[in-house]
């Protein structure tokens, strides 16, 4: 009885999954191509939407730029794949940064989204060079096929050399005159190498470290930038990098500008292509200028995590002109180099040897006193 129960419900169950439209065909391939599974599963869902539908039409229908794009926000990529803002950050960087799909801001049903496609050039060769390396794991010399950009699979390529024959070959290059090299690109001798006989009689160099000019590192650029962005233009002339007041508005504001704010409210509203130090100066120059041309009352950009947010996405949906590019690059070069003034020390008095004025006592002062009043008393004055 209890069969003939687990029988209907799973009949019930199957064919009502038969017809559930809420699947991704995930392949494992996009995962080995991004090195990374959810990235694969991330660009398993936008080649779904890149391949034609069942009567062979093209589903996309946002065009920029001469090419075709995915208008997708965060909440939809959440719907679809269950991925929460970070996650969904995470590996679009990493398809970004491998160069398999671009991603660019655009407006879409009025407001800055997201919006992706893939980049067939790179895309095509990464996918065949894991396609090979994939069968000749699997067995040597195995063929290999193409896909075009709207999916058909095209023709044979050669087969595939295993990869210990190109293991061997790569080996026989590489390890010919194979040098190893110290922290500091110095060339220094191994176990199977000859000795360096060059340096042989040579006196032992002078490996004092060598002090080079510092310069800030990506965090503090950003902090930096962020402070002058926030500073109203008439009072840029006195900002001290170094202040704690103004250095803790512009921690506050760093993490969201950067995409990696996580427990503040600044969370929900991390960019998802994080700007720059440069873009964060160029940024302030944009709003100021349009806060004059509107005659806005606040010439700095809004502090508050939505309408940053916005803002921002607004900004990233320009083309910006060169030459305000250079400009504020040529900015960031001055902060990062700014170093405070020394404070202005007073000039020390130097004691000068001249001969000491002689003082009288108590007793010879009131003296001297008396003297002078009975002169006067006695009209000799």
């Amino acid at each position: 009885m209890s069969n003939a129960w687990d029988n209907s419900q799973a009949d019930k169950f199957l064919a009502r999954e038969k017809v559930n439209n809420d699947v991704i065909a995930f392949r494992t391939i996009y995962a080995d191509m991004a090195g990374d599974t959810l990235a694969g599963l991330v660009l398993s869902q936008i080649v779904f939407w890149h391949l034609p539908d069942k009567d062979g039409n093209n589903k996309m229908k946002v065009t920029h730029d001469s090419h075709y794009w995915v208008a997708t926000s965060r909440k939809a990529w959440h719907e679809r794949t269950r991925l929460n803002p970070r996650q969904v950050d995470r590996v679009l960087n990493i398809l970004v940064e491998k160069n398999l799909v671009v991603k660019r801001i655009y407006k879409f049903s009025g407001a800055p989204t997201t919006h992706i496609r893939i980049n067939w050039d790179v895309f095509t060769s990464v996918y065949e060079d894991t396609l090979e390396i994939t069968n000749a794991l699997n067995g040597n010399h195995q063929t290999v096929k193409s896909i075009s950009p709207n999916g058909e699979i095209l023709g044979n390529h050669q087969t595939v050399k295993s990869i210990t024959e190109n293991t061997k070959e790569n080996t026989k290059k590489t390890t010919k005159k194979e040098k190893n090299l110290s922290p500091v690109g110095e060339a220094v001798a191994s176990e199977n190498s000859q000795p360096l006989e060059a340096n042989k009689n040579q006196p032992e160099a002078d490996n004092t470290p060598q002090v080079k000019p510092s310069k800030t590192n990506d965090y503090e650029q950003s902090i930096r930038a962020i402070m002058l962005t926030f500073t109203p233009i008439g009072q840029r002339d006195n900002l001290d990098f170094e202040n704690k007041s103004a250095r803790g508005i512009a921690m506050s504001l760093q993490p969201q500008l950067a995409g990696k704010a996580k427990k503040t409210d600044r969370a929900q509203y991390n960019l998802e292509t994080p700007l720059e130090a440069w873009q964060i100066i160029d940024f302030g120059n944009w709003y100021y200028d349009m806060a004059v041309q509107n005659g806005w009352q606040l010439k700095t950009p809004p502090k508050s995590a939505d309408k940053l947010y916005m803002r921002v996405l607004e900004y990233q949906t320009l083309q910006r002109p060169q030459a305000q590019i250079e400009r504020a690059k040529k900015a960031l070069a001055l902060i990062e180099n700014y170093v405070k003034p020394a404070p202005v020390e007073e000039p020390v008095s130097v004691a000068v040897n001249e001969p000491e004025e002689e003082v009288m006592s108590e007793e010879e002062t009131n003296a001297l006193l008396n003297q002078a009043y009975a002169v006067m008393r006695a009209g000799r004055i």
